[in-house]
């Protein structure tokens, strides 16, 4: 009787001790499997972390970062700041006008042509092409294929309306107009105007509309022999060494980065 009471006994300590081994075999697999992969899986995490960030900064700095600018000139005088879509990062007013307008309007984002027709249709500038009043449009600063691409959207906007002149520009000239607190079409009417009276001034040019400048160049083009301090009677220059020549109003002009207007040829009424 003793006998059978212990083997029973010591049938239940074996089943205690056979729980007690499976559960020590089966709990790492429950909680997730060994140590070892936990480590190496948590070592993986900034990796990773650091590849999508790599990746969002890439395509931020690609939306965000400059590439050209468009200057618009008729007495408002601003710039639009584009990235490589031709989108409107930011919008610069270079006179009080050009300022009033740039915080009446929300450009930021906008297309390039989108916001060329939002400006020209505002109220101010399209009173002022009405009066036949000059609008100079020049893309500066992007690539050849954005310069090109930018200006047949500039003459795409701008069909038909008499008195506007399209073009592209060099950055150092930009460079140069920013200095002196003027957009670009403002600077390249300045350094003709300067060539034949050299007591004009930026804050002269900077308070004027286009037409006015054109015509003040233009009287002192007939009422002057030749330009202050020349030994001999020159072409109009236009800033950078070249002479300005003749083209078809809102044409290509000479392409990218000619540094030249692709227009002088003003209607006449």
């Amino acid at each position: 009787m003793n006998k059978q009471i212990r083997d029973a006994f010591d049938a239940v300590h074996a089943e205690e001790r056979l729980k007690a081994q499976t559960k020590a075999f089966l709990h790492p697999k429950i909680s997730g499997g060994s140590p070892r992969p936990v480590r190496r899986s948590s070592r993986l995490v900034p990796i990773l972390l650091c590849v999508v960030l790599l990746l969002t900064g890439c395509g931020a700095w690609t939306v965000f970062a400059p590439t050209a600018t468009v200057s618009v000139d008729i007495n408002p005088s601003l710039e639009l700041v584009l990235n490589r879509f031709d989108r409107v990062l930011s919008v610069k007013g270079y006179n009080e006008d050009g300022q009033a307008l740039a915080d009446s309007l929300s450009l930021r984002f906008q297309s390039c042509e989108a916001a060329l027709r939002l400006l020209l249709g505002q109220g101010d500038i399209a009173a002022l092409l009405k009066q036949d009043e000059e609008l100079t449009l020049t893309v500066v600063g992007g690539s050849d294929a954005q310069n090109t691409r930018v200006l047949d959207t500039l003459q795409t906007c701008t069909a038909g309306q008499p008195n506007t002149y399209c073009a592209t520009a060099a950055l150092q000239e930009v460079q140069d107009a920013h200095a002196l607190g003027l957009s670009y079409g403002k600077y390249r009417i300045y350094l003709a105007l300067k060539e034949w009276d050299a007591t004009i001034t930026p804050e002269e040019v900077q308070s004027q509309t286009m037409r006015s400048l054109r015509e003040r160049l233009e009287a002192l083009q007939q009422n002057t022999s030749q330009p202050d301090g020349a030994t001999e009677p020159v072409s109009q220059n236009n800033g950078n060494g070249q002479g300005n020549g003749q083209g078809n109003k809102n044409g290509k002009g000479q392409g990218p980065h000619s540094g030249q207007h692709n227009s002088q040829n003003k209607d006449k009424s």
